[in-house]
């Protein structure tokens, strides 16, 4: 509820085209008072108000301006997203009001445990995140009821992980990571932890180590996902964008100039770019770039090299295999990313380019 007493005394004044002296003359106040009463320092008493109201031939009702809100669970939540959204620390206590009366809706709980998060970091309370940690172990009681697209109980977790850290308890936020970190989901915040907050180096290394290699494999299928995206709309511009630089950033990952796993991802994306040139019409640039993909390719094949020790920033402390899903052989995968694009003509073009070269 709001109330509007003050901006309204100040306009009905106004409208009357009176000064505050002669409000304050008519009601038999000072100067001082009215002033207070619209700066919002201090209010009329009761008497005073009705009088007020009289006086500008409105109710009470509407001299107070009073604005009931929408309190529905609906309401609520959008009011408590605009909160998040908005960084205001005045969420705190809306959130409690909303707790109070929806303590089992699993949104409510969930913002309001976001909101005593987010003022946690903006205004380092550690007891905001004291009571995130404790909202979000509620949540986890109430997921059943999410409807949030990409939220989860592990989305949850992470976010209590993130409570224990911002309350001072790092080693405990971690170990609740590694114990849900399914597939590896927790590696890159779970090593970051690890070295900034508990000062683990080496274990760090190890996670950090992880994500690098899941890095790795994402690359390809975010490079190839995009380029299909793009060469469907006729974009191949922004399919050549997302190509060099996904090859780009595999090439700057390379330990050694060794032949190694880099070298069969690099020449399956070198083809699919020699695919893009060849839509745009530039023969010349596909044929040159699909034959360097070939070279790679046959490079790999004759001393295939599973092993990521060729890759910059991986623990050398271990042995870590990385395999995909597009073939046994490079020149094998060539063929098989090719098919993604259901082209049959334009593929059949490009290998008769590199037959004509």
């Amino acid at each position: 509820m709001e109330m509007k007493l003050a901006e309204n005394i100040k306009r009905l004044r106004k409208e009357k085209k009176l000064t505050q002296e002669q409000l304050a003359e008519v009601l038999g106040v000072t100067v001082g008072a009215v002033y207070k009463w619209e700066a919002g320092i201090c209010f009329p008493e009761l008497k005073l108000i009705m009088e007020i109201a009289d006086f500008f031939d409105s109710s009470v009702d509407v001299l107070l301006g009073y604005e009931m809100k929408d309190n529905s669970v609906g309401a609520t939540i959008e009011r408590l997203t605009e909160y998040i959204h908005n960084t205001d620390i005045a969420g705190i206590d809306e959130a409690e009001k909303a707790l109070v009366k929806y303590p089992n809706n699993f949104m409510v709980v969930y913002l309001s445990a976001t909101i005593n998060l987010i003022m946690s970091g903006a205004y380092l309370e550690k007891k905001y995140a004291v009571h995130a940690y404790e909202l979000f172990e509620r949540a986890l009681l109430l997921i059943d009821q999410n409807s949030i697209p990409g939220v989860s109980d592990m989305t949850v977790y992470n976010l209590m992980s993130q409570a224990k850290i911002m309350s001072g308890k790092a080693d405990e936020g971690v170990e609740l990571l590694k114990k849900h970190n399914k597939e590896g989901a927790f590696n890159d915040i779970i090593g970051y932890s690890l070295s900034a907050y508990s000062k683990k180096y080496d274990e760090a290394a190890y996670y950090l180590s992880m994500t690098v290699l899941q890095s790795f494999r994402n690359i390809t299928e975010i490079i190839y996902g995009f380029t299909s995206v793009h060469c469907s709309k006729g974009q191949y511009k922004e399919a050549e964008d997302v190509l060099l630089w996904g090859i780009d950033f595999m090439e700057s990952i390379r330990r050694s100039k060794e032949t190694s796993i880099i070298d069969k991802n690099v020449s399956a994306s070198l083809a699919i770019l020699a695919y893009v040139y060849l839509k745009t019409g530039d023969e010349k640039k596909a044929g040159s770039t699909y034959k360097k993909a070939l070279k790679k390719a046959t490079e790999f094949d004759a001393e295939p090299d599973y092993d990521a020790k060729n890759i910059r920033f991986v623990s050398q402390d271990g042995s870590y295999i990385l395999h995909d899903m597009i073939g046994k052989k490079a020149v094998e995968s060539i063929d098989k990313v090719l098919e993604i694009f259901d082209d049959e003509e334009t593929v059949s073009k490009l290998k008769h380019l590199n037959h004509k070269q």
